[in-house]
């Protein structure tokens, strides 16, 4: 069942100024607050119109969830009354659980609202909430995906919770750093196929970090200029609820450090900015980017130290593995050079290579060029101040793009001073494809700032 939460955008966006405040509906489909609820006392001095307002605000909802939620029973009478059938009501409610309150809507016997009652913030904001969780459930039921469906089978990331599985299995008696380290990996992993790296089908996103969705909706449309900065949220597991992401620092802090179980990634390295980006995809993308990288080469190297018979310097790199989640999928890299990879051996796959999110063309080859993937990064508007201010390459370039490309395999380059061109490095017939190195990014960033933004 596909659930259109646009139907209910005017209770989503109503912001009424508190919890206890009354929600009124205007000609123009637009909640806006009446007054504040006084619990018992209120009812003395409710009123008809009183009474008739609550109705409407509470008709108006109705209407809505019947629409969102694609539930029949509805009818218009010629008196444009409003009315809901028994059946509309029990399906609203088996949808929606306790969160409906299906008794405060009064349904008469000829279908319409006549309870009267007030309709508070707080039991929109509720009501909406549910309403939320329920979609996102059910985009995450037609993907197979989610917590109850666990990891679709033919999903990126199947074969890797069952590798997990085996792993967990073996080293239960390796020591508690090392079983811990896999447990969150576990965990890392979880949140990468439940909750973050979901795909998006025809309704909205059903990531916990996305756009907003009305934005969304509006920019689909072409109300909105692709460069105007976007609002973002995401999802809190506290409130039940998608709030506003307003700060990247206190996301990170408050909220992401949890759920990748107590481990820190350098938000502020994406290129991404609150107030200045139109969409969340760059964030998201580093997210999802580092967090797979660390996932993946933990999984595949332990099977690879088993085979090669590393397994004490594995379980050695395994309980020390780093500080921040980049810095742990680069030892895994580094780890995979030192014992691994074997004369010129190229890594099985590009180990960042996300099924989905190739937003440029870089993303989309095999094995990007270095000399393409930085100045992608370059380019991005989001660096255009620092780029302005720069007139040759330093270590503060340096560090942005090893930030992002640092230990990620690339199609090596080399530069031809007389055409001052790029062009693929070839060794024994074949271009070289490995990690890049921080010689690489200084070798390849210095000619790509000189040729592409100084010359």
């Amino acid at each position: 069942m596909a659930i259109d939460l646009y139907a209910l955008h005017a209770f989503r966006t109503a912001n009424l100024g508190g919890n206890d405040a009354i929600a009124n509906v205007t000609s123009l489909d637009k909640v806006v607050k009446k007054n504040d609820y006084h619990g018992a006392l209120g009812k003395i001095f409710r009123g008809t119109t009183t009474k008739a307002a609550n109705n409407a605000v509470r008709t108006e909802l109705l209407r809505a969830l019947g629409i969102a939620f694609n539930v029949s029973g509805m009818s218009v009478s010629g008196d444009d009354k409003v009315h809901f059938s028994k059946a509309f009501m029990d399906k609203l409610e088996e949808h929606l659980g306790p969160a409906f309150k299906r008794g405060d809507f009064g349904i008469a016997a000829d279908g319409t609202v006549d309870s009267g009652k007030p309709l508070t913030q707080r039991r929109i904001r509720a009501i909406v909430a549910q309403a939320e969780s329920v979609a996102k459930g059910q985009d995450v039921d037609a993907l197979t995906l989610g917590r109850n469906g666990g990891v679709r089978k033919d999903s990126l990331y199947a074969p890797y919770a069952e590798k997990l599985a085996t792993i967990k299995a073996e080293v239960a008696g390796a020591g508690d750093k090392v079983v811990a380290f896999f447990d969150r990996i576990g965990t890392t992993l979880d949140f990468l196929y439940n909750e973050i790296d979901l795909e998006r089908g025809d309704g909205h996103d059903p990531s916990v970090l996305r756009n907003n969705q009305d934005e969304d909706y509006e920019r689909e449309l072409g109300n909105y200029p692709a460069d105007r900065p976007g609002h973002f949220e995401y999802y809190d597991d506290k409130t039940g609820t998608f709030v506003p992401l307003k700060d990247v620092n206190a996301y990170r802090d408050g909220h992401l450090w949890k759920k990748l179980g107590g481990a820190t990634l350098h938000l502020e390295r994406a290129h991404f900015g609150v107030g200045t980006s139109s969409t969340v995809a760059p964030l998201k993308k580093y997210i999802v980017n580092n967090l797979w990288l660390l996932v993946k080469k933990s999984i595949d190297n332990y099977f690879a130290a088993k085979e090669a018979g590393k397994m004490p310097e594995f379980l050695k790199r395994a309980e020390s593995p780093g500080a921040c989640i980049e810095d742990q999928g680069l030892h895994m890299v580094e780890f995979e050079d030192k014992h691994l990879v074997k004369g010129d051996a190229v890594p099985e796959e590009e180990q960042v290579k996300l099924k989905r999110i190739a937003e440029d063309d870089a993303e989309k080859l095999e094995n990007p060029a270095a000399d393409k993937s930085i100045t992608d990064i370059l380019n991005d508007p989001a660096n255009a101040k620092l780029i302005e201010e720069k007139d040759e390459w330093d270590d503060e370039l340096a560090g942005l793009v090893k930030a992002q490309l640092l230990g990620k395999t690339a199609t090596i380059p080399t530069y031809n001073e007389k055409t001052h061109k790029f062009q693929p490095l070839i060794e024994n017939g074949k271009p070289v494809v490995r990690p890049l190195t921080a010689e690489d990014i200084d070798a390849i960033g210095a000619k790509v700032f000189q040729e592409v933004f100084m010359g």
